[in-house]
């Protein structure tokens, strides 16, 4: 009677620790449904501290949450459109095998493709070339070798020497408007350049040589009329179309300048101060349209001849002393001595040296 009870307490127990394993299976099977399914979810819907926490989770889990495909392309989709790194940036967060299960897959492939690919498009329709460029360059890096992706650089590169050939012929034909107005063609020429300068201009573009004479002479007829804005104009239109250092239009913005000095200008050459006068003649050669009409002036005559004058007395007076005066120098007051008579004597009333001193 003991020995049947005690095979059935054997039978209980027996039974009872098969229950007990079949529950703790259930929960370290729900445990684990639970470590993959949960975060699964969560990246699936665009959870970041979902996608975080799988950049830290142990391999094996890791392994387990990413077998989803779906995974996958959820989480390389939210890299690519977060864009705080580089991609490959995000993706070196993981375990190396782990990454690189994720870029072999062919739908995750097509997804960075098509990814990169409409940004290479859109900066092809905007003529950012190198900006394609750099694009494919990182799409390069993710895969290294692919025929695909060399087509697509072939592809950027017929493009682009489509675009310049036809933006080449744009300018050409503003180079070729010779009847039409000077600054007409120019901005036509400067846009074309401009337009091939950012597609990447690889070869010298033809320029017309008789361009800088034409502004020269254009200035020449703004300075001439004092429409000093347009004398502007056609200095930065120069700038910007022949960007190279010329001499020629340095010497017309410094004489665009001396004609924005007219007041100071004549204030000084009715003044007394030497070498003002000195220098304003000085400039004044630059510049013989603003010279002719400050000459012009009956009141700068009258105070330069007395100017000349008081340098003769000047040098006559060295004469005495056994200064040499050359011989230019003598013709040159001898013309002084020799102007009108009336004027003279208008002009030796003012000065300060007695006309008895000749």
């Amino acid at each position: 009677m003991i020995l049947k009870n005690n095979n059935l307490s054997n039978k209980l127990l027996l039974i009872f620790i098969g229950i007990l394993l079949l529950i703790l299976s259930a929960v370290i099977i729900n445990a684990s449904i639970s470590q993959v399914d949960q975060p699964t979810a969560a990246i699936l819907a665009g959870d970041e501290k979902a996608i975080k926490n799988l950049e830290n989770v142990n391999i094996n889990t890791a392994k387990q949450i990413i077998k989803d495909q779906r995974v996958k392309l959820a989480l390389v989709k939210f890299y690519l459109e977060k864009q705080k790194y580089p991609f490959l940036t995000y993706l070196d967060f993981h375990y190396e095998s782990i990454k690189a299960d994720i870029l072999t897959d062919v739908n995750v492939y097509k997804l960075i493709r098509n990814f990169f690919y409409k940004k290479i498009d859109d900066s092809i329709e905007l003529d950012q070339f190198q900006n394609a460029m750099l694009l494919l360059g990182s799409l390069k890096k993710i895969y290294p070798v692919s025929d695909e992706l060399l087509e697509k650089y072939q592809q950027i590169q017929t493009k682009k020497q489509q675009r310049l050939a036809v933006l080449t012929q744009q300018y050409i034909e503003c180079l070729d408007q010779s009847l039409a107005p000077l600054l007409e063609r120019t901005h036509c020429m400067a846009e074309a350049r401009t337009e091939i300068e950012k597609v990447g201009i690889e070869h010298s573009l033809p320029i017309d040589a008789n361009l800088p004479a034409m502004y020269a002479e254009e200035i020449r007829h703004a300075l001439t009329k004092k429409n000093y804005y347009q004398a502007e104009r056609l200095l930065l239109d120069w700038q910007k179309l022949l960007p190279d250092v010329s001499e020629q239009r340095d010497a017309q913005k410094a004489i665009l300048i001396l004609h924005r000095q007219l007041k100071s200008i004549i204030v000084d050459l009715i003044g007394n101060d030497k070498t003002k006068i000195v220098k304003r003649l000085s400039q004044l050669n630059t510049a013989p349209i603003l010279q002719q009409e400050i000459l012009a002036m009956s009141q700068i005559q009258n105070n330069l001849l007395a100017f000349h004058l008081n340098q003769a007395l000047v040098l006559l007076s060295a004469k005495d002393n056994n200064i040499k005066i050359p011989a230019n120098i003598k013709e040159e007051l001898k013309a002084i001595l020799n102007a009108e008579e009336q004027v003279v004597n208008d002009i030796f009333l003012s000065l300060p040296i007695p006309i008895n001193k000749l």
